[in-house]
């Protein structure tokens, strides 16, 4: 029965995944960015969503957002973009990191070489700063797999939904349920843990510096 919501929990997290990632890289040059109203609303998105509850934000967007604005969006549409937008507030922070990480050597060399702010950060910032950004990137996925079983809440029929409802109509097989939830997400969450693992190895390979 638990597997009925599997394909729930498993389009939620690639969802939240991609739109996080997104997030991130738009939210971390948005944090870098010369431009005043950019670097400040940017920074107010992170700060407020790093310092509320993915809970609440859930809540808000599914209760609230309808009646407050009128917008009216699917359940999961609500949960992935939650999810992402919580997770890209996080990872904003990691993009940004990593780009500042880059020894400014690098970018004054591209300087001397005549490039453009542009090509600075496509061919030399950029490549450096995501090689240290993927590890990181690959903690923060395992982070949203787990993140997605508040979807629950905004009754999304995902393996803690599904768990949930038959525990409540069993209430003697509590223990086997949430021993197999527990189960469940480790496996589903045991080739991120590989991916992570493999993409630390490769980083650590060396990224440039002068």
């Amino acid at each position: 029965m638990l597997l009925e919501g599997l394909d729930i929990t498993i389009t939620v997290l690639i969802g939240s995944a991609i739109f996080g990632y997104l997030i991130a890289f738009l939210a971390g040059f948005g944090r870098l960015s010369k431009n005043f109203l950019i670097r400040n609303f940017t920074k107010v998105y992170i700060e407020v969503f790093r310092g509320t509850s993915l809970v609440v934000q859930l809540f808000w967007f599914f209760y609230v957002l309808p009646g407050l604005l009128g917008i009216e969006l699917s359940a999961y549409l609500i949960g992935v973009i939650t999810i992402g937008m919580n997770y890209g507030a996080y990872m904003s922070e990691v993009v940004r990191g990593s780009i500042l990480a880059v020894s400014s050597g690098q970018s004054e060399a591209a300087t001397a070489l005549n490039m453009s702010r542009f090509q600075r950060m496509r061919f030399v910032i950029l490549p450096q700063a995501i090689r240290m950004m993927l590890p990181e990137f690959g903690n923060y996925l395992i982070q949203m797999l787990k993140a997605t079983s508040l979807v629950s809440i905004i009754s999304l029929a995902d393996i803690t939904y599904v768990g949930l409802l038959y525990r409540d109509a069993n209430i003697s097989e509590g223990v086997a349920v949430f021993t197999m939830l527990l189960v469940l997400y480790f496996i589903i969450a045991l080739p991120l843990i590989g991916l992570t693992r493999w993409l630390e190895r490769w980083a650590s390979k060396g990224v440039a510096t002068e």
